[in-house]
């Protein structure tokens, strides 16, 4: 199906825009990455655009009973790609739009950090309450409890920390509940604590 002129400069408007927010939000959950995968550049980040309606007519075409909408992280062995879907009936990125970007790029970050990515996943449920990524496969009851505690304890603790100091908390904590099948609260909140003094500690003395 040939795109109107008018579809093809929404396209193009909207891809730049896809590109710029991407990459800005890339750079700003790199620093979790960078001590964990270092063949890993924050100048390079494996994402490209769709044409929503052309992905729902090849679908159709081919009798898939699958499509894409929105965006979505292809990941292999050796390489993964984020897909971002357009919608050509607009010439800007909607709200939903951004956090679709937020959300596959988590998917990516937590990939490269040998971490569980899966939609249903505590750890990816974790990243999208920090970050905004719009999580929506229901957790187990045992990780819905998990995070629950988690929820709590980042919100009384860790979402007013300087961002030198979040960022380094926040891969403690992906750590510890990674390694930790049984989550208790106040030993997992010592744990926050005791990280973040230390690391306050370690900031006031190289002043």
């Amino acid at each position: 199906m040939p795109l109107t002129n008018e579809q093809k400069v929404n396209y193009y408007e909207c891809e730049q825009e896809v590109y710029k927010y991407s990459y800005n939000f890339w750079k700003k959950i790199f620093k979790l990455i960078e001590n964990v995968n270092l063949f890993v550049t924050e100048d390079i980040l494996p994402i490209y655009c769709f044409n929503e309606i052309e992905e729902i007519s090849k679908s159709m075409g081919n009798k898939a009973s699958f499509y894409a909408l929105g965006g979505c992280v292809v990941n292999g062995h050796k390489q993964a790609v984020i897909r971002i879907g357009i919608d050509v009936t607009r010439n800007t990125l909607s709200a939903k739009q951004k956090q679709t970007i937020r959300h596959e790029i988590i998917h990516y970050a937590l990939w490269l950090m040998d971490m569980p990515n899966e939609d249903d996943s505590l750890l990816f449920w974790c990243m999208c309450y920090i970050y905004g990524g719009g999580a929506y496969k229901i957790l187990s009851e045992n990780e819905k409890e998990k995070y629950l505690i988690f929820k709590e304890l980042y919100d009384e603790h860790c979402k007013k920390l300087s961002e030198n100091i979040r960022f380094i908390v926040i891969n403690g904590i992906l750590n510890y509940l990674k390694t930790n099948n049984d989550i208790n609260k106040e030993v997992f909140e010592k744990y926050i604590l005791d990280n973040i003094e230390q690391l306050r500690a370690v900031l006031n003395n190289s002043r």
